[in-house]
């Protein structure tokens, strides 16, 4: 922030009224002044430009249209599953090496209302997620989320079978409520609050319904909390990068070693 004849004001403002930043208050001398996250209600960074919101959107749209005629066969090929038996003695699946699976199943879904749904909730909580962390920190959060997700079924189902968004989306829930939870001292949090805990337990009911990957929608919350807590707690970014890092690792040595 720059200081004011009264008060402060932000660089972006004083750049469009066209004031320099040390004219900005006469006789005062210019100084930075950061305003911590839990004190700034939202902060709205990577406006401008294409969105990654809209890229991931896009992807998933086109990998469902793409896949439409043979739905079946495209989920045999990318799905998220373990182990699964092509003949007398073939398996394939993460468990013979096909790790790629945590990443590919992400994109893939099994009808119109599956992607539409999905699509919607993307739209909703990616738009306003990319806006607060940023461009970067928000693709590294859904598609680490994403991962966490896969493994989290994979440990709690190793012989089912998913695909779908929906595990990264939930790790937007997760994230989100790590940032306003650490808002709810404001009356501004306490309101989203208690709006988002209503959607979070209709989603959650709705994750009990029979085919639905809940597993997967429990490890992409709890990955997407304890992610969004430290990108909201903490500037640092090898202290940002730490607990991606420790998901991704984790990830990796349960798709290597197996789920039991």
């Amino acid at each position: 922030m720059v200081d004011a004849p009264v008060g402060f004001r932000c660089p972006e403002c004083v750049r469009r009224a066209g004031v320099p930043a040390a004219a900005a208050a006469p006789g005062v001398p210019r100084r930075a002044r950061s305003v911590g996250a839990r004190q700034a209600p939202w902060r709205l960074t990577g406006t401008r430009g294409l969105s990654v919101t809209v890229v991931l959107i896009a992807v998933n749209v086109l990998v469902f249209l793409a896949t439409f005629s043979n739905v079946d066969e495209a989920a045999y090929e990318w799905g998220l599953f373990w182990l699964v038996r092509t003949g007398p003695t073939t398996y394939v699946g993460v468990g013979t090496g096909e790790y790629w699976r945590l990443l590919t199943s992400m994109f893939l879904h099994g009808g119109i209302a599956h992607v539409a749904m999905n699509m919607l909730a993307l739209y909703i909580f990616g738009i306003q997620m990319e806006r607060i962390v940023g461009r970067l920190w928000f693709l590294a959060l859904y598609l680490t989320t994403g991962v966490a997700a896969g493994v989290s079924f994979l440990l709690l189902s190793p012989k089912g079978f998913a695909v779908g968004a929906s595990g990264a989306i939930f790790g937007l829930f997760g994230a989100m409520l790590a940032l306003i939870i650490a808002r709810r001292h404001t009356t501004e949090g306490r309101a989203m609050l208690q709006q988002f805990i209503g959607l979070l337990v209709v989603n959650l009911l709705f994750s009990l319904m029979p085919g639905i990957a809940w597993q997967a929608h429990l490890g992409g919350f709890l990955a997407g909390f304890a992610l969004g807590w430290v990108l909201d707690h903490s500037e640092n970014i090898a202290v940002r990068i730490a607990p991606f890092a420790g998901i991704l690792a984790v990830s990796a040595y349960v798709a290597v070693a197996g789920p039991f």
